[in-house]
């Protein structure tokens, strides 16, 4: 039989376009979100219920809750059926627990995305061991630079929080505006991964910009004392510091650091998790000022403030509004076709912009519809618009200023954009 048959008496033209056809119609089809059945997503959300961060955990497990509600009724609003459910682990804020949790979500609980954890010791170990192998998209929370830099980052690993490497250029920006530029500082940190990125990425902007860095201090959580640590952090007559240290481990350093007698909080400024301390312990360093991750002031983070008073009455503390937006960013990228949860991760950059038509959050129900037509979209979230490069982080930031003093913290200013 000759095989040329049939395109010699013009049977297989007929086929070939037929063929032709059907691949320009999938491949239309796996850009565009199908009205014909439920869009269902399961989010796994990977928060500490316990240990250090425990007050971080509650609110960024209710703010993922509230994202799959609002997400139903906006796909509802927009004709689309949606099933948005999340599961929770507790990462305990140790990086074992967080590795277990992560795992247990993506194996047992099977969920299409991991929203979480709060912490770069958590988030790492838990993403190597139970996302980058199964093809589960994480969305972290984590902001040390070393985030940026595993294996999958950009690709099945984003995060809706900036990078340290921004929260510390506005650090040495306000500590520059502060003193004289060309002053000695002295620098302490946690011995950890977000602990030593901070040193290194201070000392090196502050030195750049004229400045001397006299010492480095660093010590661990689980010390029995740390009196030696708290000396040599005091000594020098440094016209300021930086510090950055966990809640817990700060609560420890804190009253050897005041001992010293030579510390001055009102010439300190400290990392965001300095703004989560239990009051109690902040009111005995008034005036260190510190960073704390916020929203853009405006609508968007005006109606989001106001939708989490309403539905969960709780305070915000910190990556709130961060969860949210990572909530809607999958879903939108799941409603954008994706078939797998792998196509989750590679459709982010096309629902976050900088390319498409802008919706603000509230405008979700509008965005499906779009996604429904096949136009290009581009969230902007509670936190504001997000534009991940090559790693997964975003490009910009925002930052509220906050102040202790002796009845509390206090909101001072705010740098970012």
């Amino acid at each position: 039989m000759n095989p040329y048959a049939d395109i010699a008496r013009g049977r297989r033209p007929l086929q070939i376009a037929l063929l032709a056809a059907g691949l320009f119609s999938m491949s239309f089809l796996a850009g565009h979100a199908d009205t014909t059945k439920p869009v269902a997503m399961k989010i796994g959300s990977a928060v500490s219920l316990s240990g250090e961060l425990v007050s971080i955990g509650k609110t960024n497990d209710a703010a993922a809750r509230m994202a799959a509600k609002y997400i139903m009724e906006s796909a509802k609003s927009a004709g689309m059926t949606a099933d948005v459910s999340v599961a929770t682990e507790d990462t305990q804020s140790r990086a074992a627990a967080a590795t277990e949790a992560v795992t247990k979500l993506v194996k047992a609980d099977k969920v299409d995305v991991i929203i979480g954890p709060a912490t770069t010791g958590e988030t790492i170990p838990a993403f190597q061991t139970g996302c980058l192998p199964n093809g589960i998209p994480m969305l972290t929370m984590a902001s040390s630079p070393t985030v940026s830099t595993v294996d999958g980052a950009g690709k099945l690993l984003f995060r809706t929080t900036p990078s340290d490497r921004l929260q510390a250029k506005y650090l040495v920006k306000l500590a520059q505006d502060a003193f004289k530029p060309t002053s000695t500082i002295n620098i302490g940190v946690l011995n950890n991964a977000p602990g030593n990125a901070f040193a290194e990425i201070v000392s090196k902007a502050w030195e750049e910009g004229g400045g001397k860095v006299g010492k480095i201090v660093k010590w661990n959580a689980d010390q029995p004392t740390y009196e030696t640590e708290a000396q040599k952090l005091a000594e020098g007559d440094p016209a300021g510091w930086m510090i950055y240290d966990f809640p817990g481990s700060w609560q420890k350093f804190l009253p050897a650091f005041v001992r010293s007698g030579k510390w001055d909080p009102a010439r300190t400024f400290g990392g965001d998790p300095l703004a989560d301390i239990p009051s109690e312990i902040g009111t005995k360093m008034a005036g260190l000022k510190v960073l704390n991750i916020g929203s853009k002031p405006g609508k968007n983070s005006d109606d989001f403030n106001q939708m989490w008073e309403k539905e969960t009455g709780l305070e915000l503390v910190y990556g709130e509004a961060q969860t949210f937006d990572a909530a809607l960013l999958a879903f939108l990228a799941k409603a954008k076709g994706a078939a797998t949860n792998t196509g989750i991760a590679e459709n982010i950059r096309g629902v976050s912009g900088p390319e498409g038509t802008k919706f603000n959050w509230q405008q979700l129900p509008d965005a499906l519809k779009a996604l429904q037509k096949g136009e290009p979209i581009h969230l902007v979230g509670a936190t504001g618009e997000f534009n991940f490069d090559d790693h997964g982080d975003v490009t910009g930031a925002f930052y509220n200023i906050f102040e202790w003093t002796k009845d509390g913290k206090k909101i001072v200013g705010s740098v970012g954009e």
